[in-house]
């Protein structure tokens, strides 16, 4: 964007419409014109600016390519296109195939997700619930693999993006029924996994091991698939209602020590001293609360 500065360096073209509404020697001539006003210009320097022009005026003779589908294409196959088109050059994961599906077919779920993970890095309101901490700051796919675990009982992505379109893995037959049927586990699963109060439940717990920030863990995977073990013990796994209450009931800090010696080994390394994973005292600690607001303790 122009601004005062650039307005009046005459090196500079403030508005490039004016390449393309005119010929191009024209704005060459007005441009070398300008700039020979305010200093001396050199003849390489003539040229560079003569070839740094014509290259900005060939953007017009530039091949585009517009693809049109037909309005008699359904949803999965317009999906189906998607993904193949964004498939060219840049080398897609798992992840990015089931991310582009839910845009199309879910669309809030993936801006849920989304959401989740800028919020995990932004201090939220004072007093509000927020997914903020300084121990793991997901991403879009991190949290994507925690709904398939939840939802589906899968570590790996492969087979999902067939799940998620209706595929039958048995017969490889496809059908609309199936595929909401898929979803409407993801869905479920969802509701659970951005569950803040499972989610504060989990980090407190890696922080009652000794792991205070992101820099004592070594690996973003053990943590990814630690935070999916939360609504799946939470209950039925795939739904938050009803579950929280009798869990957190039936959670007491002994319970809580005994998680933090489990989670610490594969999280990351090991602490000397009285906030190590191995200290009896950091892992009894009372738990910290890392929201504004959560749902009180039973003894």
């Amino acid at each position: 964007m122009p601004d005062a500065t650039t307005e009046r360096d005459p090196e500079y073209i403030v508005d490039i419409s004016e390449v393309f509404a005119q010929s191009t020697s024209k704005c060459i001539r007005e441009y070398l014109k300008r700039l020979k006003a305010a200093r001396d210009v050199s003849d390489d320097e003539t040229e560079l600016v003569e070839s740094a022009i014509e290259r900005l005026a060939s953007l017009t003779n530039f091949p585009f390519i517009a693809l049109e589908l037909s309005q008699q294409c359904s949803e999965e196959q317009v999906a189906d296109v998607f993904v193949r088109i964004n498939s060219e050059g840049k080398k897609l994961n798992q992840s990015d195939f089931i991310l582009t599906l839910m845009s199309v077919f879910w669309d809030e779920g993936r801006t849920e997700l989304e959401t989740f993970c800028r919020a995990a890095r932004q201090p939220g309101l004072a007093g509000q619930p927020s997914p903020f901490n300084a121990i793991f700051q997901p991403d879009p796919d991190h949290l994507l693999r925690v709904d398939v675990g939840v939802a589906f009982r899968r570590a790996r992505l492969e087979h999902v993006y067939s799940l998620l379109r209706g595929k039958d893995l048995t017969t490889g037959e496809s059908n609309p029924e199936n595929r909401a049927k898929q979803f409407d586990k993801l869905r479920d699963a969802q509701s659970s996994v951005l569950n803040l109060t499972y989610w504060a439940d989990f980090l407190n717990i890696v922080r009652a091991a000794g792991y205070r920030n992101a820099k004592h863990i070594s690996s973003g995977g053990a943590t990814t698939n630690g935070t999916g073990g939360w609504p799946i013990s939470a209950g039925n796994g795939c739904s938050s209602s009803g579950a929280s209450g009798s869990w957190l009931k039936r959670t007491n800090h002994s319970a809580a020590s005994r998680r933090a010696r489990v989670l610490a080994p594969p999280l990351g390394r090991s602490f000397a001293g009285s906030c190590g994973p191995a200290s009896r005292g950091a892992a009894d600690a009372p738990q910290e609360r890392v929201f504004g607001t959560r749902s009180s303790r039973g003894g």
